[in-house]
C-alpha cells in the first residue's frame, strides 16, 4: 500500500471507533495504530509505547 493509503486507512478506523461498542472501538483503534505505525515505518510496539502518557509510566514504577 501507498504511505497515502495507510493514512488515510487509520483515519478511517478512527471515524468509525468513534460510533462504535466498545469492543469494536477498541479494535478499531489498534488497527489504526497498525496503520500509522507501517506509514511511519515505525514498529507497532513503539507506536503504543509512545501513545501512553508519560507520567502514567512515572507511576507505575
Amino acid at each position: 500500500m501507498k504511505q497515502e493509503d495507510l493514512k488515510e486507512m487509520a483515519q478511517r478506523c478512527r471515524l468509525m471507533a468513534d460510533t462504535a461498542d466498545e469492543f469494536t472501538k477498541k479494535r478499531l483503534l489498534d488497527l489504526a495504530l497498525k496503520y500509522e505505525a507501517r506509514y511511519e515505518g515505525r514498529s507497532l510496539a513503539s507506536k503504543r509505547l509512545s501513545s501512553i502518557p508519560v507520567d502514567s509510566l512515572n507511576k507505575a514504577g
